[in-house]
């Protein structure tokens, strides 16, 4: 039986990482370990200044570890501290999305999964864009998003050799209809255009706001921002950091897993989707 180490960005009260939970727990043996608070756009921060916790919790009837540090700490100290092994990182759900490369890098829910690569383990993403309110009152919502987690995580394994040190990022739109499908693609590069609010404190003391505006139009149609957030589709991006390192090969095998997730993942997924629409 495959170890799993189950974590998120939003901290153990997430509905997110309850249902989650919820959808995984039958599939090995898993471990729950995810920050004290919520770490989001935390990236690939870790603690080395001050000293980390890391206590042991009871939740939904066995137990959890919290960490006060972030999530790529979270790896870290499952690793080397718990000395758990483990065979895939499952990080969400996360309560917004997380696509082009400009939010991956600096996504919190996607940073417990690199660092999981850099131990050659293999590791998926979820995340949804809508909060807390779309996970408890949408059945359609609810039923596709079961479908597809439990099918995509299954896949992974069956295969988990194949996937050693890749991140499969995977993102729900805000609705689904019944023109939805999931579909494989590549990030947008850059989706906010960034913009900074000067203020003042009640003492007359400068301070910032750091905001984003969304530029969806320059997003190329064949990226996981378009998909999402123009056609309705569940977009499932393969990352491998690698690539930043001029491996040989890389490419190579990017594709080839590509071509596996899209006969052997996709139309199965799609099939599905499309029969628990009709159905509610």
């Amino acid at each position: 039986m495959v170890n799993i180490l189950l974590t998120n960005d939003d901290g153990i009260y997430s509905k997110g990482i309850e249902i989650l939970y919820e959808i995984i727990k039958n599939f090995g043996n898993v471990l729950i370990v995810v920050p004290e608070k919520e770490r989001s756009a935390t990236g690939f921060s870790i603690t080395l200044h001050k000293p980390i916790r890391l206590r042991k919790v009871k939740y939904s009837n066995t137990d959890a570890y919290i960490v006060s540090g972030y999530p790529s700490d979270v790896v870290i100290l499952t690793l080397l501290e718990l000395k758990h092994d483990v065979d895939l990182v499952v990080s969400g759900i996360n309560l917004s999305e997380n696509t082009s490369l400009q939010a991956i890098l600096a996504s919190g829910t996607l940073s417990s999964c690199f660092y999981a690569n850099m131990f050659n383990i293999p590791a998926i993403a979820f995340s949804i864009n809508e909060n807390n309110s779309k996970l408890g009152n949408n059945t359609t919502y609810l039923t596709v998003l079961e479908h597809v987690v439990s099918e995509i995580v299954k896949f992974v394994i069956d295969k988990l050799s194949l996937f050693k040190g890749i991140t499969i990022n995977v993102n729900f739109p805000k609705k689904i209809t019944n023109k939805s499908k999931i579909v494989l693609v590549k990030p947008c590069f850059k989706k906010f255009k960034h913009g900074v609010l000067k203020r003042y404190d009640p003492v007359g003391k400068e301070y910032y706001w750091i905001y984003g505006n969304l530029m969806i139009d320059q997003c190329p149609e064949d990226t996981d921002t378009y998909q999402l957030y123009i056609e309705n589709n569940i977009t499932v991006t393969l990352l491998d950091l690698k690539i930043l390192c001029f491996e040989n090969n890389v490419f190579t095998r990017l594709k080839k897993l590509n071509n596996i997730i899209k006969e052997e993942l996709l139309s199965k997924l799609n099939n599905v989707i499309s029969q628990v629409v009709q159905k509610f």
